[in-house]
């Protein structure tokens, strides 16, 4: 399994087996108090060989929100992807080759106690994907 996508953006849905982003690459969250929380999402697109279909393999998916400078977990979502049958997965892959899984996980949960730059931390099988962002008080005027 690999990420096809990961991303910070404004909001995601997923239908039909699509991953449908508006404003992917986020790179900065502003507050007016902090602390505060955003509603922002990761999206993931993950891909899947059918060669790992077929053999019945399962892949652990976790996506961690952690300041850059910690270990610390602000927020961890883990789980396993494990597809269950191989015509399905064709029937829902772009090529026949690969198929497809849209993710979206929502940060509202998340309460960012301190202005600073933090990561998302998306790690599918033996891919990473390091997503830098900062978060700031709002200028007012």
């Amino acid at each position: 399994m690999r990420l096809a996508v990961a991303t910070l953006a404004d909001a995601a849905t997923v239908r039909d087996n699509l991953l449908n982003v508006l404003g992917a690459g986020l790179y900065k969250l502003s507050a007016s108090e902090l602390p505060a929380r955003f509603e922002a999402v990761v999206a993931i697109l993950a891909e899947l060989e059918l060669t790992d279909v077929r053999l019945g393999a399962e892949f652990r998916l976790v996506v961690r929100v952690t300041p850059i400078d910690s270990e610390e977990d602000l927020l961890r979502a883990e789980g396993t992807l494990a597809p269950t049958d191989e015509n399905e997965a064709k029937r829902q892959s772009f090529s026949d080759e690969a198929s497809y899984v849209p993710i979206v996980i929502p940060l509202r949960t998340v309460e960012f106690a301190a202005e600073g730059r933090y990561q998302i931390v998306v790690s599918a099988g033996s891919d990473e994907q390091r997503i830098p962002f900062s978060v700031s008080l709002s200028s007012t005027s």
